[in-house]
């Protein structure tokens, strides 16, 4: 489209190279010479920064499926670019005074030669007329960063600067966009992300706008709230941010490859560098749940820092937590939330390679704005009671197997012998079940290959191979050894029955009658209407009510706390705020 739009430069560059003798041609449309060469399609693009230039661009990967880059193996041939984030690291592994220079070559492509017998499939036809471009036609273009390797700084160029000011403030008052117009902001932004480390978690819901599907590239995108909070962040960022941040890859810690830099005058501090050995270590150890509440964390702390002009807050003093802890109570975070979010500021700084700060225990200050938070948000809910979680007791269980069955129909077989294991083996739900049916994965979950029993003629045991849990974020594993008990509980009986009624396939371990995986939120719903059916205060009862039923029940009978904590697979003290006492035992007849 662009070669029929600008006509002249494309006329302007095939005139330029035939002077230069770098182009053959003209030869005539139809004659036996167009038969022998490839036709590519091709169009034009201003160049950056300079106006009323235009440069080439031929498209070697059309027609899909008999272009000329189909022809080539890519095993063979690749090629990778040299990045900001590589030389920056060179620079900083050769240490102050190191200089670094970049060069830019004209026409830089023309120096790769292209085999005589290749030349015939890097044909251009322009109207009536055929070219061959014997040299080589692909052209890139090369960004302009400036390293200061002196003074430990990576900045954008003063006029680039000015330009992401201005873009940003022209996208404030915008309500909608089309994905051309999408495109273009993230590409400046993920260009500024370069040095602004930070700024990649303020794209992630612009790229999400983007990742939708949409009729073609005009087609009018609607900008959400969670787009203008990211613009938000670019905007206040921007002006007051002179360009720099600390040169990537210098490092304090042993690996060499994280630490955190205060650029002159506004530089930036809130980075954790990428591919450094110990933060590569450190994101595995993190369980999906905990990463996500850091990410969230974090996310949160990086706009406060910012709002109040905090550029340098690594490490992290005890009054910026205290002034971060209010400004969430203000937003109407939960206490738990707060303190989760402080943690991950706490782990950041433990990644970065500084000093751990003190456990919030030990800081005497922000205890007691916490405490305050806790206080103020018990007063705000007027003595609304907490949320009660019941227990799964073996009474319970035998009341709701019969409306169970009902409610399940064809898979009432896969849901009772859930329902069992789970309070037989201390199980929590979630190392039962998935969060969706479409998270499976055989490294973590239940699988077919997962369930063993001692004996086909006379089982008496069932073992239970659990990957990874809740208390067990390492994957070391567990057995879990369910024995048969007899009678209408028995989970060895339970599991046998679903068994013969489960197709022989490898998988997720709990699926319905149509092979659709067993969600926990699917179960839960199902429980929680036998429940209800069975005169029981459904909204009482969650995933944890097995684990905490099973507890109990150990409690009651006079088994020893070791052995309870053993069971539950617990590795603290924290089962014991699972124990409930009965209401028949508090008031007995």
């Amino acid at each position: 489209m662009s070669a029929f739009q600008h006509p002249e430069p494309i006329a302007e560059y095939i005139e330029k190279e035939l002077k230069r003798s770098r182009t053959l041609g003209p030869f005539p449309v139809g004659g036996r010479l167009q038969s022998a060469i490839q036709i590519s399609r091709f169009g034009v693009i201003p160049k950056g920064h300079n106006e009323g230039k235009w440069r080439l661009i031929t498209d070697l990967s059309y027609p899909t499926g008999h272009s000329v880059n189909d022809g080539i193996n890519p095993a063979l041939c690749s090629l990778r670019y040299t990045t900001v984030e590589i030389v920056a690291s060179e620079a900083a592994a050769l240490g102050p005074g190191a200089l670094i220079a970049k060069v830019d070559i004209e026409s830089a492509y023309r120096l790769v030669p292209v085999h005589p017998d290749d030349r015939s499939l890097l044909g251009l036809r322009l109207g009536d007329k055929l070219y061959i471009d014997p040299d080589a036609t692909i052209w890139s273009p090369i960004g302009t960063k400036n390293l200061h390797g002196e003074v430990g700084e990576l900045r954008l160029p003063d006029d680039k600067v000015v330009h992401l000011r201005s873009l940003v403030a022209d996208w404030a008052g915008r309500k909608a966009c089309n994905r051309k117009e999408l495109e273009s902001l993230v590409g400046h932004l993920n260009h500024a992300c370069k040095v602004v480390r930070p700024g990649r978690s303020f794209l992630r819901r612009m790229i999400a706008l983007l990742q939708r599907q949409y009729r073609n590239k005009y087609h009018p995108i609607r900008l959400n709230h969670g787009f203008r909070s990211d613009l938000h962040w670019w905007a206040s960022f921007a002006a007051q941010w002179n360009g720099a941040s600390g040169q990537q890859g210098a490092c304090s810690c042993a690996t060499g490859g994280c630490r955190p830099f205060a650029g002159p005058g506004g530089g930036l501090d809130l980075a954790l560098q990428s591919g450094c050995g110990s933060s590569a270590l450190f994101s595995p150890r993190l369980s999906l749940i905990n990463a996500q509440v850091i990410r969230l964390g974090l996310r949160r702390f990086y706009s406060f820092c910012t709002k109040y002009d905090v550029f340098t807050p690594f490490p992290v003093t005890e009054k910026l937590l205290c002034y971060f802890a209010a400004a969430l109570a203000n937003e109407g975070l939960a206490p738990q939330t707060i303190k989760c979010y402080l943690s991950g500021v706490r782990s950041m700084q433990i990644s970065l390679g500084l000093p751990p700060p003190r456990d919030q225990s030990s800081l005497p200050i922000l205890k007691r704005v916490l405490d305050g938070i806790r206080r103020s948000t018990a007063a705000q809910a007027g003595g609304r009671p907490r949320k009660i979680r019941l227990p799964i007791t073996a009474a319970v269980l035998r009341g709701i197997q019969g409306p169970l069955s009902l409610r399940m129909g064809q898979d009432s077989t896969a849901f009772w012998a859930i329902a069992v294991v789970a309070f037989f083996g201390f199980f929590r739900l979630g190392e039962l079940l998935l969060e969706s049916r479409t998270t499976y994965n055989s490294v973590l979950h239940l699988s077919w290959g997962d369930i063993s029993i001692d004996s086909l003629t006379n089982p008496s045991m069932v073992e239970v191979y659990l990957k990874k849990s809740k208390c067990d974020q390492f994957g070391a594993g567990a057995d879990v050894l369910l024995g048969r008990s007899g009678g209408q509980l028995c989970p060895v009986t339970a599991i046998l029955d679903y068994i013969n009624v489960r197709r022989d396939t490898p998988g997720y371990f709990f699926v319905e009658s149509q092979e659709k995986p067993i969600s926990k939120a699917r179960f839960i719903a199902g429980l929680r209407e036998a429940l209800k059916e069975s005169g029981y205060p459904d909204d009482q009862y969650a995933g944890h009510s097995f684990c905490i039923g099973a507890a109990t029940a150990a409690a009651i009978a006079g088994v020893e706390d070791s052995l309870i904590q053993t069971l539950g697979r617990w590795h603290s003290a924290a089962f014991l705020r699972y124990f409930r006492t009965p209401h028949d035992q508090l008031a007995p007849n």
